[in-house]
């Protein structure tokens, strides 16, 4: 049985929280579920008991109401401000020993965004929530319970992770695991994953970088509680395919990924393997933009790109990979083209806005403009669907022809 932890806020969703307690309790046993009020007796500090609790935890739930974010203390200061928060400290310290954290919505609540929360937590509004209506309520903690089970049984691993299981029948979603397993392996674990840019520029003249990709559904199968990405959803494959695929603007239709570019549109000189690199990022996780493998990854600012040899090019399209609906996809961005230098000037090609969408057939939305003849390509990230001034991106192609 997995030993479960659940977090909440009395003032916020004590009703809930405890019904879900009672459910959980007579499924799972008394002894496999704790939750922090009523399980520390008297006499004994709080802070010592969480950290034993999360010793032997296997799974994290964190329930959110409406309230959630907003519950102040005396002084009318946000209760997630505050450093020594009990229900910020017991959050911050699941995810830093990596316990499998699943946010669960209580009373029609949406997940907070990267601004509701302080630095410790940001990375909880990039995990997969699930909803507990009070309409379905059975159902919906049924479905809970399945995720809860898949932590059975397991090992942790040294740095605190749970093995994910998955059912025998769903082969396809084994086989990716094992791949994903293979890829940590390789390079020695997930690197840190940071969160917004930095105000210094980093001046760089190769395509690497590291940072924690932010896992996200793969073909039709939806984000599993607990994984990356909140409020994330799948568009139906029947729906998606009778809307007109459009990108951002009128007339801008979209593209299919790297390996189906027209001749008649050039290469993508964004592309390592076409000499496309990046010389200015605000942060390394730009990198990922232009590296093939479509993750999905924070990023803020503006950064630089350059062609083959800093040779001057010629272009006139630019797509970018939708993979799917969520809040923090990138919405409105610009572009800008340069001749002078990286840092020198650059002229703006116009503002574009994508649509929050996934087109199954083709993925890539696609912005055109008059042809452009320039050294350099910078990108400026102006918002999210959510309005945050950073944003989730995965992938960026510029076609064109290099001079």
């Amino acid at each position: 049985m997995p030993n479960i932890f659940i977090s909440y806020r009395r003032e916020d969703s004590a009703g809930h929280t405890g019904r879900l307690f009672d459910r959980l309790s007579e499924h799972f046993g008394k002894d496999h579920v704790f939750m922090d009020i009523a399980d520390i007796h008297p006499g004994l500090d709080f802070v010592d008991a969480i950290d034993k609790a999360l010793g032997s935890c296997d799974a994290f739930v964190v329930v959110m109401g409406t309230q959630w974010t907003s519950i102040a203390d005396a002084n009318s200061r946000r209760r997630l401000e505050n450093p020594e928060d009990f229900i910020r400290l017991e959050i911050a310290r699941a995810l830093q020993k990596n316990r499998r954290v699943i946010p669960v919505l209580v009373q029609g609540a949406a997940m907070p965004g990267p601004q509701d929360l302080p630095a410790d937590l940001k990375k909880l509004c990039r995990l997969q929530a699930l909803e507990l209506s009070d309409t379905r309520w059975d159902y919906d903690v049924s479905q809970l319970i399945k995720n809860l089970e898949m932590t059975s049984g397991k090992i942790r691993t040294d740095d605190g992770k749970i093995p994910v299981h998955v059912p025998s029948s769903h082969r396809l979603s084994r086989w990716l695991l094992a791949v994903a397993a293979g890829v940590l392996l390789i390079g020695g674990g997930t690197a840190a994953f940071l969160l917004g840019s930095r105000a210094d520029l980093k001046v760089r003249d190769v395509v690497g970088g590291s940072g924690e990709k932010a896992s996200r559904a793969v073909g039709e199968h939806n984000p599993r509680p607990g994984t990356d990405f909140a409020s994330g959803r799948k568009v139906d494959g029947e729906v998606a395919g009778k809307l007109d695929a459009r990108g951002g603007m009128a007339g801008q239709q979209s593209e299919p990924g790297p390996g189906a570019l027209s001749q008649s549109k050039g290469i993508n000189l964004l592309a390592p393997e076409n000499g496309g690199q990046l010389l200015l990022v605000p942060s390394d996780h730009w990198l990922e933009t232009i590296d093939g493998k479509e993750n999905g990854f924070w990023i803020g600012g503006e950064a630089v790109y350059a062609f083959k040899d800093e040779r001057q090019a010629t272009f006139g399209t630019f797509t970018v990979l939708i993979p799917e609906t969520q809040n923090y996809n990138v919405k409105e961005f610009e572009l800008l083209a340069g001749n002078d230098s990286p840092t020198g000037r650059f002229e703006s090609i116009g503002r574009f806005q994508t649509q929050n969408i996934k087109f199954v057939k083709r993925p890539y939305q696609e912005f055109k403009f008059p042809p452009v003849h320039a050294r350099y390509l910078k990108v400026k990230i102006l918002s999210s669907h959510a309005g945050s001034r950073e944003a989730l991106a995965y992938e960026v192609q510029l076609l064109g022809t290099l001079n």
